[in-house]
């Protein structure tokens, strides 16, 4: 898929397709009986300002909620502990410096999980929202130690 400028017959060609990979999405989730997912926000904590242009993109999950049109939202689970400060790879590229300069210092930020449910069922995705915080984990590694 290609950025920029779209003329009309390629913009409703996107919006074919983009009804098309909905329909199959809701097929599965209708197929497989699953009224909630449950994904990452993203492999790493939140990021320092200024890294946003490398690390956009592990944000990828998030992005497909509003392609499928599904409600969704994020909670928090835990926080970095402060033995998981490091981001082991063996790649240099960009990204990898980036998400390992995240990762420098990061103990106590938080780390979410994201709610999508089915596209038109919002209640749920609040209630489920809901459900998760009060399961939540509460402690040294939740939300509730995080550094100020």
């Amino acid at each position: 898929l290609q950025t920029g400028p779209k003329s009309i017959s390629q913009y409703f060609e996107l919006l074919r397709r983009r009804r098309a990979l909905v329909a199959r999405w809701r097929a599965w989730m209708d197929r497989e009986n699953i009224d909630i997912l449950l994904a990452p926000v993203a492999p790493v904590p939140a990021f320092r300002h200024g890294d946003s242009r490398e690390l956009t993109p592990c944000f990828g999950t998030t992005f497909w909620a509003n392609l499928l049109q599904c409600p969704a939202g994020v909670a928090p689970w835990t926080t970095v502990l402060p033995n998981e400060c490091t981001y082991e790879t063996r790649h240099t590229d960009r990204w990898a410096r980036a998400a390992a300069r995240t990762m420098e210092g990061a103990a106590g930020l938080p780390v979410g999980v994201q709610v999508l449910t089915r596209p038109f069922h919002d209640e749920t995705c609040v209630e489920a929202l809901r459900a998760l915080d009060a399961a939540r984990p509460r402690g040294e590694s939740s939300t509730d130690s995080a550094a100020p």
